[in-house]
């Protein structure tokens, strides 16, 4: 069967010649730009992002007792529990199932701990995820079939299915800087940040490495021994890195930005505002790693999880010491530290170089498409 041929403008043509990637490539990153583009939200259930138009629902623990439960709750816990408590939630739930065990008495309860809703914010379900809602309302789904939410997943004990996150502390926290990343995310923005930073503002240079939040929720970057802001700050240091220039707090900029936010949640279905964040004083804490939320001891080298680096510049006034690639090659000896105030550098701790090399040298690879040129070159 014959197909139409499609003639392409002079420019286009060329451009496709010239091009190391051939116009199916060209046009898949297209289609991947608009569609990263119009990302608005992150789905509590499965991480997924929310488009504009997508029909959602939008909950938080009280407004569950209103939507969802028909009549009142017993022994309903007021507020959410906390990791560990979720984990042994399921460890439950799943021994029931084995045992046959059918607690209908406290259906709500248990769906309640199981989704374990913030207290003080919404968060919202993608059109798929809304549709356990629901089924929750007729009581005909078991808590265990519905999925663990995204931010309460752990890692594998290897009895287990693999969860694709590791359970930060403060899960609320991680969402709501999640949500107002994928948000604010934007191509060219980030593009710009690359290729002549000087002309972006303040706000724009903070925006910029969100773009890997975006990406990661539509391609669904996440590994299985690294919680889903480690992912993205790793995904944006390893940008950084190739291109030369100091490594972001893109955990502590998206919370600082969702914690400026005044404006509600709109009606579904409208172009949205930046998302209402109501968690009181939303801030790093002094045991948190400002690039990816997880823990970093005041007293560590660098974040375990992201590489983000912990050591100080000893001159007066200035802050911390970022890592830099000598020449092309990402080998230890190529490894320098420098400070981003008064350009002092020296050579990195010998267990700090090597961990970089063996957690970037991957990233570098698969970010030849996304950033087809080295820091030589800039």
């Amino acid at each position: 069967m014959s197909t139409t041929s499609v003639r392409l403008p002079a420019n286009i043509r060329r451009a496709v010649r010239e091009s190391d990637y051939s116009l199916s490539e060209l046009a898949r990153e297209g289609i991947e730009q608009a569609v990263i583009d119009d990302l608005v939200s992150v789905c509590w259930i499965c991480g997924g992002g929310i488009h504009k138009k997508e029909k959602r629902e939008v909950l938080y623990r009280q407004l569950f007792n209103k939507k969802i439960v028909s009549g009142e709750m017993k022994g309903y816990r007021d507020r959410p529990i906390d990791p560990h408590e979720h984990s042994q939630l399921v460890e439950f739930e799943n021994k029931n199932k084995q045992q046959g065990v059918i607690d209908q008495d406290y259906y709500f309860e248990r769906v309640a701990d199981w989704l374990n809703l913030p207290e003080k914010h919404e968060v919202e379900f993608c059109s798929s995820c809304a549709e356990y809602l629901d089924q929750i309302r007729e009581q005909n789904i078991a808590p265990l079939d519905i999925p663990i939410p995204y931010y309460y997943r752990s890692k594998s004990n290897g009895q287990t299915t693999p969860e694709p996150a590791h359970v930060p502390e403060r899960p609320e926290y991680h969402y709501a800087a999640e949500v107002m990343a994928v948000y604010l995310a934007n191509y060219f923005c980030h593009q710009r940040g690359i290729f002549n930073e000087e002309s972006l503002s303040r706000e724009d240079r903070q925006r910029a490495p969100f773009w890997w939040a975006a990406r990661a929720r539509n391609e669904r970057i996440i590994s299985t021994d690294l919680h889903p802001w480690a992912e993205i700050a790793v995904w944006s240091h390893g940008e950084s890195l190739m291109t030369g220039k100091p490594l972001e707090k893109v955990y502590s900029h998206a919370l600082q930005m969702a914690n400026e936010a005044d404006t509600a949640f709109p009606t579904l279905g409208i172009e949205p505002p930046v998302p209402a964040i109501t968690l009181d004083d939303v801030k790093v804490m002094e045991d948190e790693c400002p690039a990816c939320g997880g823990y970093c001891g005041t007293s560590d080298l660098y974040c375990e999880a992201c590489l983000f680096s912990n050591i100080t510049c000893n001159t007066e006034g200035c802050d911390l010491l970022h890592p830099q690639i000598r020449g092309q090659s990402l080998i230890e000896q190529n490894i320098k530290l420098s400070c981003e105030i008064c350009g002092r550098s020296e050579s990195p701790p010998e267990e700090y170089a090597e961990a970089l090399c063996d957690k970037y040298q991957p990233i570098f690879n698969k970010l030849e498409r996304t950033i087809p040129f080295n820091n030589r070159d800039l």
